[in-house]
């Protein structure tokens, strides 16, 4: 692992000796507005990182699997001197990152259950942290109530939205849902949980639609309604996760 900090210019022969050994580059400092098929790509300065699976010398790219502006995760093609551009920004910035060489194997990895239960519980029964930077940090259930303070700010023009706090509130949801399919065929529960679970996942998705960061206004009538569905989220999820529980615990 290397801080890009020392990096500069001698990026890319180190990230072409790490795929010629079949290695992959995980990577973070170097910011999106300087990279093509990125959400934020000439919009804003974010630093969201990805993993370069592969190089084309002929085109002078790095193949890189990121969250593209379709805010899915997918492969693009990114031109070398756009990646240098995006590194040497956030050097100048005094804001570093690192790059990684990582390689599979053929280890399989299996659900380690007494560990993803204790997960649910944390996540149903939230603490409060400070962060060193003295900001309040929301976690587990507790998340809703921050996405509520969201919309409150986007409502008085205090922020702005680019859509990613409601994108990861989705994907989150899809996740929970995988995990809790799986939990269920290990344990040959029937599906009734997960399939529960899919009124969370709808109504993710549809604030998503909502609120992608494409609406420039935002009503009090909008937003209100939009609260009205976090805190029944809230409500549905932490009853679907607690029945889910009792349910492990006694097979």
């Amino acid at each position: 692992m290397t801080n890009t900090r020392f990096l500069g210019n001698c990026i890319e022969p180190i990230i072409r000796e790490m795929l010629l050994h079949g290695y992959y580059v995980l990577f973070s400092g170097v910011d999106d507005f300087y990279i093509p098929g990125k959400a934020a790509y000439q919009k804003s300065h974010l630093d969201l990182g990805g993993l370069i699976v592969g190089m084309d010398d002929n085109n002078e790219a790095y193949h890189i699997m990121t969250d593209t502006v379709n805010r899915r995760l997918d492969k693009i093609a990114v031109p070398k001197a756009a990646f240098q551009q995006a590194l040497e920004y956030m050097i100048q910035n005094k804001q570093y990152g690192t790059l990684c060489a990582l390689k599979t194997t053929a280890e399989k990895i299996s659900l380690n259950l007494p560990e993803i239960e204790k997960n649910f519980i944390d996540y149903l029964n939230p603490v409060q942290t400070i962060s060193e930077d003295q900001r309040l940090v929301y976690s587990g259930l507790e998340v809703y109530d921050a996405l509520r303070l969201l919309f409150d700010a986007l409502l008085g023009g205090t922020t702005g939205n680019d859509g990613c706090a409601f994108h990861s509130l989705w994907e989150h949801k899809k996740c929970m849902q995988k995990r809790m399919t799986a939990i269920e065929e290990i344990l040959n529960l029937d599906h009734e949980s997960s399939c529960a679970y899919g009124q969370v996942v709808t109504s993710a998705h549809h604030l998503y639609q909502q609120y992608n960061g494409t609406e420039n206004t935002y009503q009090q009538n909008t937003i209100n309604e939009a609260k009205i569905i976090l805190m029944r989220m809230k409500e549905t999820e932490n009853k679907i996760l607690s029945d889910f529980l009792k349910k492990t615990r006694t097979t």
